[in-house]
This record gives structure tokens, sequence and C-alpha cells, in this order.
């Protein structure tokens, strides 16, 4: 598998056994409240909520409408902060 977050949610919703199956909600949660339990970093980062840095990414579709194709979403944007410090051509 490639490596990136985009393809770990990718394989997450469309895993073989049910059982082992995310939702698209649940995969993006793993690496986003998840990530930033895991770094001790709950009280700050992990979600967009006053009082949270800023941290976010434009994607150039919705990963909702096909959850089989997130892994081929573009990256637009990244936004750490609050400030952008990508933003494709």
């Amino acid at each position: 598998m490639p490596p990136g977050p985009l393809f770990g949610i990718q394989q997450a919703v469309t895993a073989d056994a049910d059982s082992q199956r995310l939702s698209v909600d649940e995969a993006v949660a793993a690496y986003t409240r998840g990530a930033a339990r895991a770094a001790f970093a709950e009280t700050e980062t992990g979600r967009l909520a006053p009082g949270y840095l800023a941290d976010a990414v434009v994607l150039d579709g919705d990963p909702y409408d096909d959850p089989a194709t997130v892994g081929d979403r573009r990256v637009e944007a990244t936004v750490l902060g609050g400030e952008v410090v990508y933003e494709a051509d």
C-alpha cells in the first residue's frame, strides 16, 4: 500500500471482511482524533473546534462521495496552525 493517510482511509473503508471495515467517519477519526491522542495532543489537535489548532487539508473532492477512491484524491491545500502552508498549482 502506498504511504499516506488517504490510502490508509481507503483501505480501512474497503476492507474485504465486513468485521474489519470502517465507515469513512471512523477512518477519518482514526487519522485525526486517534493520531492526536497517540501524540498526547488531543486537547489542541485532532479536530476542527474552537481553541484547537486549525490543521486541515483541502481535497479536490468529497471522500464521502466514493470512499473506494479516497486514495486518488489530490490535496489542494494544507493548513497548519491556521496558516496555509501548501497550495497546489
